[in-house]
């Protein structure tokens, strides 16, 4: 439970005070408290007297006195009842808590608001319980927006339409201790209520609209209002047992994420035996709970998983292992609410000889056709001599060598093709051991040709439609979705001959990603980067297929610009949410359905009930002093009473921090239902808002961007249109203060409170990212035109054949 939070938002009850005098009630993001202030100020200087009623209960006849008084005096009173909320939540019978429940007693004293016959001597009593145990815990599990505890301090302040607090019948008296009510139940329309457990040492504080009861209460409690009007309430005492449904609840202490420690072998580590057999971890929870673990290897030596583990030492087997390699192993381990991601190294003993270095690179893509020699280093740390082969497929040539010593090789090769996959191996040895290596590359794609020189026998024209593009682009991503006969009929079933030019004849070919293709129907969803896109004239280019020997034609990450730091179609249909762009993949947390339905092929769906969301943690998202854009298609399913956030980067709930959500149904400030892009460097930052909320946004697809333009505005636009409503400046983007630099799809950073869900409850579409740069209206718009209407924004012409 962050203090500063729980500050603010005391604060904002508090004011609510002043709003009574007014005689409407209302509330505000913290971040506004100062602008609320001076509003209220100049209403309330119309009024200077406030009616102060105080009611004490479980005590002999439980009196209640009224009395009128100042507006400043009933101010400072009510402060204390709320310093006392944050407080009791703390720590119910510290010093500072017993202080604040005398200094208000002694307030009511001083203003004559203590019932005749009650002595403050003996309301102080009366709020020291001799039942309290330390050093145990009794709490009741929390539940979603719900919250308990036995045996508590209890202060709830507040304001409500109709008076908030209900009391039924006195228990029947206790030996040595107060005769509390049975019931209290009350309905407030905007409140704090907090509650410390006197034997389970945790405690909770809920805020907003919220149902309560307290069983077996007995203490004092004060109502501000102006007659006939229900006002303000601040109620403190204790109860055997009290409950609270509210918009949001933070517990104390907080939930904090699971540990892992004790790993073997350590990070890191050198010179481990071949011989290994497990991966061992210990893991531990502070709040004890049980927690799930999940286990990885690169390269794959074995993997594992568990569930519902308590503190304890858990292993995974592994086997296989080489020498003189390097392996990684990542570790997972979620409570249900946090997730704790670890990444460690080890590197075997070194008793083969090892194969290092390679050029080209493995796995690298792009490689120029020229290439006339491979290369690798050797070393073996026992300083033997040693042979080696290389062997490549398909066959560009071969080599060998025997007794050499440490040092670079290479081996002479020809005869690259165009866009053709290459595996070559090494194998050394030492005399006694052997190393294998296995690399491979892919050649570039021909950039200059004619297709039907070059074995494609069909291609159409395709047309941009100028009315749609807004202005003119250049490297834009163009969506195309088209079911086809022909490409059903003639293209290779897997589309690897689908082809894309800038023109007719000896042209440039234009780098396209096939998203989608169904060999039974002809669908094609597909994205072509195209050169230029003009706003005043249609743009053409053309789509070749009917190449039966041709290789695989794409290639996805150069569709992306360099900005692009982030493109996730959901494509898939299980596991991992793969980055067009490179690496970045994420991490999925749970079980989301991946569903076919999407705005443009598949989508991913959250329940909004499980914990369900995926993760990226990298580097790359270390935003600083740069421009940020996030695109996303999302459907929100319903008009929930909680936030919901489809994009989310920075460190946990906290700052700093860039997101895109919307506001829970019941928000402050007129907030309801709307959409927010907000960026969270400080405690306050700069928010965009959409002009409308509550079901304007619920039960269709969305194309909605956060545009945070440092040193300019942050802003949000939907449906390729800049809402009107924004914060100030955008002033930084710096996530520099974050401990891991997190991107977090379909939900926030963990620790944002009950009312942030375990997920949204929405359909997640297309999500992007782009670094140092604020995409242009004219992009934001011609992107929406693009993917809102695909059939409306380009055509066909007829098929041409090559003969």
């Amino acid at each position: 439970m962050k203090k500063v939070n729980l500050l603010k938002k005391s604060r904002v009850v508090g004011i609510i005070v002043l709003f009574i005098c007014a005689s409407f009630v209302s509330s505000g993001y913290s971040e506004e408290i100062n602008q609320i202030d001076t509003e209220v100020a100049d209403v309330c200087e119309l009024q200077d007297n406030v009616v102060v009623t105080c009611s004490t209960f479980g005590f002999p006849g439980e009196p209640s006195q009224e009395i009128t008084m100042p507006l400043n005096e009933a101010e400072f009173l009510y402060d204390k009842i709320k310093d006392l909320q944050i407080e009791v939540a703390r720590d119910p019978i510290s010093d500072k808590t017993q202080k604040l429940q005398h200094e208000i007693i002694t307030l009511a004293d001083e203003h004559n608001l203590l019932p005749a016959g009650l002595s403050v001597e003996t309301l102080k009593s009366r709020f020291n319980p001799s039942w309290t145990i330390q050093n145990r815990r009794l709490g009741i599990l929390p539940l979603q927006n719900k919250a308990s505890e036995l045996f508590c301090t209890f202060v709830s302040a507040g304001s409500g339409g109709v008076f908030p607090i209900i009391v039924l019948p006195r228990l029947i008296p206790i030996i040595m201790t107060p005769i509390p009510r049975l019931f209290m139940i009350w309905n407030a329309d905007e409140a704090i209520t907090s509650c410390g457990g006197l034997l389970s040492e945790t405690g909770f504080i809920a805020y907003g609209q919220q149902k309560g009861i307290a069983l077996g209460f007995w203490g004092i409690g004060f109502t501000f209002s102006l007659p006939p009007f229900m006002g303000v309430y601040g109620l403190a005492g204790y109860a055997l047992f009290a409950r609270v449904n509210a918009e949001e609840i933070e517990y104390y202490p907080p939930n904090y994420p699971p540990e892992i420690n004790a790993f073997y072998p350590l990070d890191g580590a050198q010179n481990i035996p071949i011989s290994t057999s497990e991966l061992s971890f210990h893991i531990s929870d502070p709040e004890k709970e049980l927690m799930s673990y999940a286990v990885t290897t690169d390269p794959d030596i074995g993997s594992g998983n568990g569930n519902l583990k308590p503190d304890g030492i858990y292993s995974v087997p592994i086997s296989g292992l080489e020498g003189s390699e390097e392996y990684t192993w990542h570790a997972q381990v979620s409570d249900g609410e946090n997730l704790v991601d670890s990444t460690f190294t080890f590197t075997t003993e070194p008793v083969a000889p090892i194969v290092y270095d390679p050029t080209p690179e493995d796995g690298a893509r792009y490689v120029s056709v020229d290439l006339s020699q491979l290369s690798f280093k050797l070393k073996d740390y026992q300083g033997d001599l040693m042979d080696y082969t290389v062997e490549t497929v398909p066959n560009i040539g071969s080599g060998s060598g025997t007794g050499v010593g440490d040092g670079t090789y290479s081996v002479d090769i020809s005869g690259l093709d165009y866009s053709t996959e290459y595996t070559w191996y090494v194998n050394a040895t030492d005399g006694t051991y052997w190393k294998h290596k296995v690399f491979d590359f892919q050649a570039e794609h021909k950039m200059v040709f004619d297709p039907f020189d070059e074995g494609w026998q069909y291609r159409k024209q395709i047309t941009i439609d100028h009315t749609k593009v807004t202005g003119d682009l250049t490297n834009f991503p163009i969506l195309i979705s088209t079911t086809d006969s022909d490409l059903r009929d003639k293209a290779q079933d897997d589309g690897d001959d689908i082809l894309f030019m800038d023109d007719p004849g000896v042209a440039n070919r234009l780098y396209h990603e096939i998203e989608q293709f169904d060999e039974s129907s002809g669908e094609l969803i597909c994205w072509v980067n195209v050169t230029n896109v003009a706003s005043d004239d249609d743009t053409e280019f053309y789509i070749y297929y009917g190449n039966p020997g041709s290789c695989n034609q794409q290639a996805p990450e150069l569709v992306w610009d360099p900005k692009f730091v982030g493109v996730w179609h959901m494509g898939e249909s299980s596991g991992n949410i793969i980055d067009s762009t490179g690496t970045k993949d994420g991490v999925v947390v749970g079980s989301p359905d991946y569903q076919e339905n999407g705005k443009i092929g598949n989508c991913i769906y959250f329940d909004g009930v499980n914990v369900e969301y995926f993760d990226i943690v990298d580097e790359t998202y270390k935003f600083n002093t740069e421009d940020v854009t996030l695109e996303i298609w999302v459907y929100f399913v319903e008009n929930r009473n909680m936030n919901e956030p489809p994009i989310y980067f920075g460190d946990n709930y906290n700052v700093p921090s860039l997101a895109i959500h919307k506001e829970r149904s019941e928000g402050p400030s007129g907030s309801a239902g709307k959409l927010f892009a907000h960026n969270r460097y400080d405690q306050t930052g700069d928010i965009a808002w959409s002009a409308e909320g509550g079901e304007t946004h619920v039960g269709h697809w969305i194309y909605l961007v956060g545009r945070f333009e440092r040193g300019v505005e942050t802003s949000l636009w939907i449906n390729g249109q800049k809402e009107p409503y924004a914060a100030n400046t955008c002033h930084n983007n710096n996530l520099n203060g974050a401990s891991q630099f997190l991107a977090r799809i379909g939900r926030a950073g963990v620790g944002g409170g009950s009312y942030m869900p375990n997920s949204a409850h929405i359909y997640l579409d297309e999500v992007r990212v782009s670094k140092n740069m604020a995409r242009s209206g004219a992009w934001l718009s011609t992107s929406y035109n693009n993917q809102d209407g695909s059939s409306s924004f380009l055509s066909f012409g007829p098929e041409e054949t090559g003969s």
